[in-house]
This record gives C-alpha cells, sequence and structure tokens, in this order.
C-alpha cells in the first residue's frame, strides 16, 4: 500500500487532464449509447435476429413484426 497526499494527487489529475489521457473518449461508446437510446430498428438487423430465431416464432415473416412494432409502437 502507497499513500498519496492530496497535493500529490491533484498534481497527477492535471498531468493526465483529469483522466482524459490515460482513458480516452472511445467513439465506439458514444455508438453504442445512441444505438441504446434509439427507438428505430433496421430491417436488415430484424431479418437476421428473426432467421437466426432471436425473435419468438409467432409471427411469419419479419414485415408482419414491423407491422405489429408500428401498430405499437
Amino acid at each position: 500500500m502507497f499513500s498519496v497526499h492530496r497535493k500529490e494527487s491533484e498534481k497527477y489529475f492535471d498531468m493526465f487532464e483529469g483522466g482524459a489521457k490515460l482513458f480516452p473518449n472511445d467513439p465506439v461508446n458514444d455508438m453504442a449509447l445512441e444505438i441504446r437510446q434509439s427507438v428505430e430498428i433496421d430491417r436488415e438487423v430484424l431479418a437476421a435476429c428473426f432467421e437466426r430465431h432471436w425473435i419468438p416464432r409467432v409471427w411469419e415473416n419479419p414485415s408482419e413484426i414491423t407491422k405489429f412494432l408500428g401498430r405499437y409502437g
């Protein structure tokens, strides 16, 4: 274990720009956040999920899912 005094801590905080130099912004994080907050689904993604059986088979095809989602938001 080691001790760091407040003055030293502030020095390193400033030296690394508040951690930004150590942990730079990752553009993928921004894209992932945008996708999570989106209320839209790409038709190709929907079709791929349907083909891989990641969507329950209560619908016959992706267009039925699209209609359902359109009706109920």
